[in-house]
């Protein structure tokens, strides 16, 4: 059998064919969103806000803040500010 022939040596079928058959039966591969850093990051923000106190919109209004000091916001919680003046006093 020639190697170029497009045919497969133990099925005897032209090699695309084949191809063909198994990608249909195959099902299609999830889709995967790398996270970027800054996304991470913001993640990990809201994460430690939450064991802080806030709920978890709260929490995403001041992670994806970079002006706003993460210990400082928790510290307010820590001192006995309620989690709404915090966030007017942050935001």
């Amino acid at each position: 059998m020639c190697v170029n022939s497009g045919v497969h040596p133990a099925l005897g079928e032209p090699a695309a064919a084949l191809y063909r058959m198994i990608m249909q039966k195959m099902p299609a591969a999830p889709e995967y969103t790398e996270q970027t850093e800054l996304e991470r990051i913001e993640r990990w923000r809201a994460d430690a806000l939450i064991r802080g106190g806030y709920d978890a919109e709260q929490a995403m209004a001041i992670a994806v803040r970079h002006d706003v000091d993460l210990h400082g916001a928790i510290e307010l919680l820590e001192h006995g500010c309620t989690p709404e003046l915090a966030l007017q006093i942050l935001l």
